[in-house]
Parts: C-alpha cells; structure tokens; sequence
C-alpha cells in the first residue's frame, strides 16, 4: 500500500503536468519540431503552398446563418460586398433561423440595393443553426463554400485570402483568424469595432503561433466560424444539434486524408460583448459543441491518427479537462498533510489564485483590467467554462441555439 505522502505527489504531479501541457508543454514540442524539420528539410507544407495559386479564382457560395441579428448584419454582407473577389464569381447564401426581429427585411434590402452580388435568402422556422446550415448545405453548387457569421466584418482581402490555400488540391478547407492588432480605424472595416476581453487577446497570440505549428508539421485542427473555406466535396448536412458545424467540417477533411489550412492573412473583425460574462458563455457553448464533435471523430484520437491525436490531445481535450486537474489539486492536498512545506505551496498557492481571480472579477465588472490579475480571473473562469460544457455534453443539451450578445 502506497504511504500517503506517494499518493498525494502522484496526484500533484497529475494535477501540474494537465494543467501546464496544453499551455506550455505542448506550444514548445511543436516549436522543437518545426525546428527539426528546418533542419532536416523535411518541413514541405511551406514550400508547397509558396509556390500553389489558383490560374482562375474560382466560383465560391457564402453561406450565413442568422438569428436576431438584425443590428449587425447588413454590415457583415456590405464588408462581404467590398471584397476584391469578383463579384460574378460570389454567391450569398443566408439563411433566418426564425428571427423575431427584422433581420429578413434587413437583408432582403441589403440585397435588392446589391443587385451585382447573387443573394438568395431562405427563411425557416426556428430550428437551430446546425438545421439551418444544413439546408443551405443543399443549395451549394459552387467548387468551394466559405462560411461566416452575421456578427463577422471582412477585410477586402479576406475571401482572397481564405481561398487561396485550397490551390493546394492536398488541402481541403481553410481556417481564418479574429484580427486584434488593428492600428487605427481607417483599416477597420466599415463601422466595425474591436471587442475582446484583455487576457483574451493574450490567449488568441498564443493560438495563432500553435495554429501556424500545426499547419507547418501536418494540418491545423483549429476551427474558426466567423471565415472558413471548404472544398464542397466535404460539405455535408449536419442536423445533429450538439456539435460544432465548423469543426464538424475541419475533422471530417482530416479524417478524410486532406489537410486544413491555417490562413493568418484571412481575417475578420467579430462584433461581441466585451463583458466576461459574454464571453463564458460563448465558451460553454463552443467547447461543449467542440467536445461532442470530437467524441463523433474519437478515432482521430487514437495513435494511429499520427499527429493529428496530438494535436487534438495537446491543443483541445487535456485543456477540457483542466477542471479535473484543478479538483485533483485540491485532493492531493490531505495526503501532503505530513510535508508542510509541499502542503504549505500547493494550499496557499491555490487560495492566492483563486483570492486574486475574484479580485479581476471585481475589478472586470467595474471595466478595468490589470495584466497578472485579469489572467488569473481570466484562467479560473475558463475552467469554471470548461466544468459547465461538461455538464451540457453529458446532459446531451442541443448547443446550436442562443441568442446573441447585446
């Protein structure tokens, strides 16, 4: 029978290892590995997508799902609109999910005022945006099928940018990325403004280095709904409400044998809440469908998925399960009782974090931000996030319908 000092450093080890893998260990073995392949000359995917680019820029469908956006999204379709993509080679496909508001009228204006811009509307009952994507997902005729969200604002160069990756016939969609590094408001789209919660931005920096990784050393397996491309030979209908309809798409082109793609230059401008309540809440929802998606493509966790497991493994479920790591802590703590010094650290360590999360929360709710502070309150909701998604996805609770932020 172990002694039970054994037990609780077993269980504290457990417990630091899951909570800094996704966020130190992991960003570091990729980098290694993009370094060895450097060196080895073996990192091709730079190489090969240098030198693809489209003869002809191809025809692509837009397709947009809406529900109560009628504040936002006529700015959405003009930024679309302002793309230096030829017009007669875009398509809008959007569909209502049973607006309350006046988002039809609002985009049935838009369009008859943008006659040169194909548009096409479909108006369904409420049923939730997995439903009504998968309707638009049968009015695809186009070779390629970029998505977006209501709330999204485009750069010019935006649908160029997404586009262009899948060149390379090894690559079967393309992920876009939410700009943040704006410097000034003349290179904003139209009436957009940039929303994010302070330690959020930290974290997207650090997603944009690990997605540009995964790109380098097989494929991204990051999903991103406000712009992403996809071959329409992967489109397919989606009705199960409990997943993710971007990320669906990402691991079935993985599953499949294709690459996705990590295109930094295809970026957009989200319109949220600011509010760190909005925000986990779009995280519940996101990481409960993210969790759901990847039990439907658990086989791409398994070793024989190469590096794709890893991925999934590193980039997504270990940190789903950073709720688990944090209990384990408090569980380990008994059996360090007879090590003061070791109990003294993992105790006191424990309640200055969590004292100095409700300090960033106090603070956050009076709209100010301090750096060290906001990432521990940032960190503690995230993983009070991550508990919650669990509970949905074990509820089996739909997460295709909200309502959005103000």
């Amino acid at each position: 029978m172990p002694e039970p000092l054994t037990i609780g450093f077993v269980l504290l080890t457990i417990a630091v290892v899951g909570i800094v893998f996704p966020h130190v260990v992991y960003p570091v073995t990729l980098r290694l590995i993009v370094v060895l392949r450097d060196l080895l000359k073996t990192n091709k995917h730079d190489a090969v997508d240098e030198r693809m680019s489209w003869s002809e820029l191809p025809r692509v469908d837009i397709l947009l799902s809406a529900y109560n956006e009628e504040a936002v999204i006529a700015r959405c379709l003009s930024s679309i609109a302002s793309s230096d993509y030829p017009h007669q080679q875009m398509r809008l496909l959007i569909g209502d999910d049973g607006s309350t508001d006046q988002t039809v009228d609002v985009v049935r204006t838009w369009a008859a005022e943008h006659a040169d811009l194909p548009c096409e509307v479909t108006v369904l009952p409420r049923s939730g945006k997995n439903a009504v994507v998968a309707t638009l997902t049968e009015k695809i005729s186009a070779p390629i099928v970029v998505y977006t969200d209501a709330d999204a604002q485009w750069f010019p160069n935006s649908l160029r940018a997404i586009v262009a990756p899948l060149a390379d016939p090894e690559v079967g969609a393309s992920i876009g990325r939410s700009r943040y590094d704006v410097p000034s408001e003349d290179a904003m789209p139209p009436s957009a403004r940039l929303d994010a919660v302070a330690s959020e931005v930290s974290y997207r920096k650090l997603e944009e280095v690990v997605h540009t990784m995964e790109g380098q050393i097989a494929s991204t397996i990051a999903s991103y709904g406000a712009l992403f491309a996809l071959r329409t030979t992967h489109a397919h209908a989606i009705r199960d409400s409990r997943v993710a309809d971007d990320w669906v798409n990402v691991l079935r082109c993985v599953a499949a044998g294709d690459r996705v793609a990590y295109a930094y230059d295809a970026a957009t401008i989200e319109l949220r809440s600011t509010s760190l309540g909005g925000e986990v809440r779009r995280t519940i929802r996101t990481a409960a469908a993210g969790m759901s998606t990847v039990w439907q493509y658990r086989k791409l966790l398994l070793p024989r998925a190469g590096w794709f497991a890893y991925f999934l493994w590193g980039h997504k479920v270990v940190r789903w399960l950073s709720p688990v790591f944090l209990v384990v802590l408090i569980v380990a703590l008994p059996f360090l009782l007879s090590d003061p010094l070791v109990f003294g650290v993992v105790f006191y360590g424990q309640a200055v974090l969590y004292a100095v999360a409700l300090l960033g929360y106090a603070l956050a709710r009076q709209g100010q931000h301090l750096p060290l502070i906001s990432q521990a309150t940032y960190f503690v909701a995230m993983n009070w996030a991550f508990a919650a998604a669990w509970w949905r996805v074990v509820r089996r609770t739909s997460m295709d319908r909200w309502t959005p932020e103000a």
